[in-house]
């Protein structure tokens, strides 16, 4: 009997821990990557700059596992212990590392481009559209701006007065990656 109770117990905490880690990589990499979108949203072509971060995000475990596999298994004689098969702790942290250097990926293109420009224009645009977003407890109102094919969700102040149709004229910053936003 009581060996079908610690049986029941082993496989109760073994579906927890891969609920929890199924949760993990579901859900967290998913959460983080719409914040990001959502905050890229007045960037034109802001989900190619998500795209970029998400991208450096995936290279850079990757160069990281190849250096260490480099490194660190140069001394090996033996030909089978070359190839270097990974370790359960190895597979284990590797996801974690992945979500971990996505999520610094998608800050660090996000910032490089949003808090440092490096060029600034003027341009014409139509007023195509009102809405409101909300974030948190927290909203706020925005016009969708197009000109041509480019397209911009402009965060309305107290004192932007846009009717639709109307033609305004934004000035627009270029970020220190090449892509512009209001």
């Amino acid at each position: 009997m009581v060996d079908i109770k610690n049986n029941l117990n082993s496989i109760a905490t073994r579906i927890k821990s891969t609920l929890s880690f199924l949760f993990l990589m579901l859900f967290v990499p998913v959460f983080l990557v719409c914040q990001i979108i959502e905050f890229n949203d007045d960037v034109i072509d802001g989900f190619q700059l998500t795209g970029l971060g998400v991208i450096s995000g995936l290279i850079a475990p990757y160069i990281y596992f190849k250096m260490r596999r480099l490194l660190f298994n140069h001394k090996k004689s033996n030909h089978l212990d070359k190839l270097n098969y990974p370790q359960r702790k190895q597979i284990r942290e590797a996801p974690y590392i992945y979500i971990i250097s996505i999520f610094a990926g998608l800050v660090a293109t996000t910032s490089l481009n949003n808090c440092f420009s490096v060029a600034e224009r003027t341009e014409q645009f139509r007023v195509a559209g009102f809405g409101t977003k909300h974030s948190g407890k927290s909203s706020y109102q925005y016009a969708v701006l197009i000109s041509g094919d480019k397209k911009v969700i402009y965060r309305l102040s107290s004192r932007d007065k846009f009717e639709e149709q109307q033609l305004v004229a934004i000035r627009l910053k270029k970020g220190m990656l090449g892509y512009w936003h209001p």
